[in-house]
């Protein structure tokens, strides 16, 4: 699956993490940018924005239908029209942008949408019309705040160049003089962001300890397409956060491949963009890389550390020793997590997963489809343009055939021939293979065609150490109405001047979406082989939503599957936790066997504290970071100044979407104060719990089996857990008036 992409702007620049890379022989020259028409819009899993420790002290989500009380929305432009932000709960529309939603934001409803292929459709005056349009808020009382963190979640997609159209967040602290924040986060031209996307903005050099801050969302410079911004939230910085950006694999020099086949294994190398977004420097900040094959852990490496990274710095960190894919057809994910000598108070990004797997035959770049690519994404194509995925062969081999995915919003009756470029050595292609023509069908669009290559003996055979670009020259398409796409992929780990090709207009260039096209190569004699391609684990404790996928190779088909919970097909879903097993059986009755441990996070378990009128909460198990929400309204951890004798609940939930609802009645006339302690923690062997008098007393292992237990404890109760082995336990204070959960670590 795609990693998660945390967004952090702040004055720094990241560099792109790179290894030592063979020199690629392509120009460096980015394709010119121009307004096309949109595929189906880029949909990616929504993820709630991030909650740091520190509670939320501002928010709006429009979902009045009405702009707030003092704010305002603002056409700059000087001209005879009124292009401005609106409240809405509907599509942007326009001619280019018919296919787009409304913004998939967590609150839903309304929401802030600068509708600028709308207003352009059709051109006003017969020439687009340049935005320059903002909202801005009423002033926010910061004075408060050593630290201020915006957050957003923003759905845009923009033309026609990266360098003269600016999504920006203006922040004042007196209405008359301006910081502009870029919020555009190197989103591609004429390529629209997942929905919706999470923005984080550090303005505390203009917001921290002002009583009037306003803030202002502002695009000017570009006429297309569209910006939607919703729940909007301010908060205060953590001390501790380093956050992994980007996380990089790189092949032996040659960027990313998703599929490698058997005859071009090669080493991994590993690396990534940390960030440091909290308050205080972090110190020995490190990478490390486990690489599991859904069965076992096959690799487990830790990076050269930091020594300092600080605040609002960036960094790189490498792993020295790669991965080495094995000669073995199957699936593999890496996970990424970056720690530092600190306690991190937002570990949810502090780790991110890329897959990829060793295929029998197949040679690929594409991570996972989100858009369209090719040269009808731009006005003006011409027969003969082409489309290109570039690859590097480690090994001599033989070319069988390319696979190209064919968009549904494609012309039937539009037209390519596959192709095979060999480097010149002087930045351009030279022909070497080529296919039949295909004339694109009904049946082709919205999935994978693949032509054979045409061989006579030599131009199928691939030289090792060589640069080839492996793609489509496209037909039918000079009318100006028919157009033929592949399929995109703008969201993948790709160093896209060295992975993307395209010939446009007769020239070559690179583009900032890999094309979906692979080569495949000629297949040898393989044995039957099974392995778990993919799984999900439950989201939720006692859930039945994990899920598995099974990958077959070699053998014969048709292959008959039985898993252990009773299947019969290739992939299992609505699965609770457990291990399970599949036998496949091919048509020689040869038999592979494969298995799978679906996992569940602990489950969510609430206490409270009461110091006098004040409730202090404790939340361990599911999936951090946690919201709240009180019957009171409050979205605070803890809640200060409760009534005596008064019914409160509590519904906290976790990243996943689990919840958990605690629910108390304070006491008739007062609040205890008596605290109950846990300590030492983390300990060696002995625990002691004081004030816990006739309370019962259980602890927990991290999969809820109960490993001891003490009935009518006294004022001072002392258990020995010297005899279980190290970890973390899970203790629970129970008495007829209040349940106290902790976590500690055993440690030896």
């Amino acid at each position: 699956m795609i990693m998660r992409k945390f967004t952090l702007l702040i004055a720094i620049c990241f560099s792109v993490y790179a290894f030592g890379q063979t020199k690629m022989p392509i120009s460096a020259n980015q394709i010119p940018c121009k307004p096309e028409k949109i595929d189906a819009p880029k949909t990616n899993e929504q993820i709630a924005m991030d909650k740091n420790i520190q509670a939320i002290f501002w928010s709006e989500n429009f979902n009045s239908g009405t702009l707030p009380t003092g704010w305002s929305m603002v056409d700059l432009a000087v001209d005879a029209y009124d292009f401005n932000w609106i409240v809405s709960n509907a599509a942007p529309g326009g001619q280019y942008s018919t296919s787009v939603t409304p913004i998939l934001s967590t609150s839903a409803g309304y929401f802030m949408s600068l509708r600028a292929d709308f207003y352009n459709t059709p051109f006003p005056g017969g020439t687009p019309v340049n935005m320059d349009a903002y909202f801005q808020t009423a002033a926010i009382d910061c004075s408060s705040k050593a630290t201020v963190l915006l957050s957003f979640q923003q759905y845009f997609r923009y033309c026609c160049s990266a360098s003269a159209v600016f999504f920006s967040v203006f922040v004042s602290n007196d209405g008359t003089n301006w910081t502009e924040y870029d919020v555009k986060e190197g989103q591609a031209v004429n390529s629209a962001t997942a929905n919706p996307i999470n923005t984080d903005v550090d303005i505390s050099a203009t917001a921290a300890n002002q009583s009037t801050v306003y803030l202002r969302w502002h695009m000017y410079g570009g006429s297309h397409y569209f910006w939607m911004v919703d729940d909007i939230q301010l908060s205060s910085l953590p001390v501790n956060d380093v956050q992994l950006v980007q996380a990089w694999p790189v092949f032996d020099g040659a960027g990313f491949y998703s599929k490698t086949p058997l005859t071009q294994l090669q080493n991994v190398n590993f690396g990534a963009n940390v960030l440091n977004f909290g308050t205080d420097a972090q110190t020995n900040v490190n990478l490390n890389v486990v690489v599991n094959n859904y069965s076992s852990d096959v690799f487990n490496e830790n990076g050269t550390a930091i020594p300092s990274v600080a605040p609002s710095t960036a960094d790189t960190v490498p792993l020295a020793v790669p991965f080495t894919l094995p000669n073995d057809v199957r699936t593999y994910h890496a996970t990424y997590h970056v720690f530092s000598d600190q306690t991190d108070e937002v570990p949810a990004n502090n780790d991110d997963t890329i897959s990829f797997s060793v295929s029998d035959t197949v040679f690929a770049r594409d991570y996972i489809r989100t858009t369209t690519a090719g040269p009808c994404r731009y006005v003006g194509p011409a027969d003969g343009d082409a489309a290109g995925t570039v690859f590097y062969m480690i090994n001599g081999d033989e070319a069988n055939s390319i696979s190209v995915y064919v968009t549904s919003n494609s012309t039937v009756g539009t037209s390519f021939i596959g192709k095979i470029w060999m480097s010149d050595g002087a930045g351009g292609w030279t022909d070497v293979a080529v296919t039949d023509i295909r004339d694109i069908v009904t049946e082709d669009l919205g999935t994978w065609v693949t032509v054979p290559i045409l061989k006579d003996g030599s131009a199928e055979f691939l030289q090792a150490a060589t640069w080839y670009n492996v793609g489509i020259e496209i037909y039918g398409i000079s009318d100006g109405t028919s157009k033929l796409y592949v399929g995109g992929d703008d969201l993948g780990p790709h160093d896209f001047p060295n992975s993307s090709a395209l010939k446009f207009q007769g020239a070559w260039y690179y583009d900032d979406v890999l094309p979906t096209i692979r080569l495949n190569i000629v297949n040898s004699s393989i044995p039957l082989s099974c392995y778990i391609s993919s799984k999900t684990d439950v989201s939720c404790n006692g859930q039945t939503n994990g899920s598995a996928d099974l990958a077959v190779t070699g053998g014969l088909s048709p292959y008959d599957y039985l898993w252990s919970s009773g299947e019969t097909i290739s992939s299992i879903s609505g699965q609770a936790a457990g291990t399970y097993t599949v036998t496949v059986t091919d048509a020689f009755s040869d038999q592979c066997f494969a298995t799978v441990s679906i996992t569940e996070p602990v489950a969510i378990l609430v206490s409270h504290l009461m110091n006098g009128a004040d409730v202090d909460v404790t939340v361990i198990g599911g999936t951090q970071p946690y919201t709240y929400l009180w019957n009171t309204g409050s979205i605070n951890q803890d809640l200060t100044g409760v009534a005596s004798n008064t019914f409160y609940s509590l519904t906290v939930t976790d990243y996943n979407g689990c919840t958990y609802q605690h629910d108390f009645t304070t006491a008739i006339n007062s609040m205890s104060n008596k605290v109950i302690n846990v300590y030492p923690n983390p300990t060696k062997g002995v625990l002691n719990i004081e004030n816990a008098e006739n309370s019962s007393i259980k602890v927990y292992n991290i999969i809820g089996n109960v490993v001891a237990s003490v009935n009518n404890a006294s004022t001072l109760t002392t258990i020995d857990i010297s005899n279980l082995a190290e970890g973390s336990y899970i203790v629970k204070i129970l008495s007829d008036k209040k349940s106290v959960v902790k976590k500690i670590n055993l440690i030896k």
